[in-house]
């Protein structure tokens, strides 16, 4: 009898690991088809026999409709809450990036070489995405109905499959450290009070802007010019943000190791 050929008995990838790492590395692909979805909405054009409106004007008609608010107070309502997103979005983003380090987002692996308890991680454990479903939230409402109900849906799932394959991953990697934080800190709702100690950590605010000069270009301008109410003018700055955060991501930022928040002290 011939020699038994060697048996591979290295198990196979469960379909987690093989979509894990494909979720990091195209998020930030994913998450501009989802903009570009919202924005473009081709089912509506075919679904609807006149104009298609902005979700700014459906969700000011329906706040109308409780009776409560006229048209004008309403639309100035929903202007407010879509400022406020982007302004806690943007605050968010670039308060975490600070501590983390400039170009965290073009990091297209999964990492987590060191820890850091600074700035908003010592309140919550996730306001990258939280900061950024805010932003989602205060785009969403220049999309048509419709498209801004797909791009907040696909932008929801995308981030918590996200943060979903993050905890095993750090649950490895710092083991009942992890596992303490997570219990003790909220994921998306920041708490009042912290039991985390501040580590030592400089902030780069000038960097942490480069990187998020999406977030913030678009905060201002929503700011600025959103009392104008031209969803077309407010468009050509969501554009012209998404440019100039690419030129600034690309001149400015680095590409640090990943860090994820220390656990709370005993």
């Amino acid at each position: 009898m011939g020699a038994l050929d060697p048996v591979d008995l290295t198990p196979e990838p469960s379909i987690r690991q093989i979509i894990t790492p494909a979720l990091f590395r195209f998020r930030v692909l994913i998450f501009t088809a989802l903009y570009f979805l919202g924005f473009y909405a081709p089912w509506s054009r075919y679904l609807s026999a006149g104009p298609v409106s902005s979700t700014w004007i459906t969700l000011s008609t329906l706040a109308t409709r409780t009776g409560v608010l006229n048209y004008a107070n309403a639309t100035v309502f929903v202007t407010l809450l879509a400022i406020a997103c982007s302004l806690a979005g943007a605050v968010f983003r670039l308060w975490a990036t600070a501590y983390l380090g400039a170009g965290v987002m073009s990091d297209k692996s999964l990492r987590a070489d060191r820890i850091v308890a600074s700035g908003p991680y010592r309140y919550l454990r996730n306001p990258l995405y939280l900061g950024n479903l805010l932003t989602c939230a205060a785009v969403a409402i220049l999309m048509p109905p419709s498209g801004a109900i797909v791009f907040l849906a696909g932008c929801i799932l995308l981030t918590f499959a996200l943060v979903a394959a993050e905890a095993p991953h750090l649950e490895r990697q710092f083991g009942p450290a992890y596992l303490t934080y997570r219990r003790e800190t909220p994921g998306f709702i920041p708490a009042i009070r912290t039991r985390t100690a501040a580590a030592s950590v400089e902030p780069h605010w000038m960097q942490a802007l480069a990187a998020e000069s999406f977030h913030v270009g678009y905060a201002a301008c929503l700011t600025v010019f959103a009392w104008q109410y031209n969803v077309e003018l407010l468009i050509r700055c969501v554009l012209i943000c998404f440019g100039v955060s690419l030129v600034a991501n690309g001149i400015f930022t680095t590409r640090p190791m990943r860090p994820v928040p220390a656990p709370p002290a005993a």
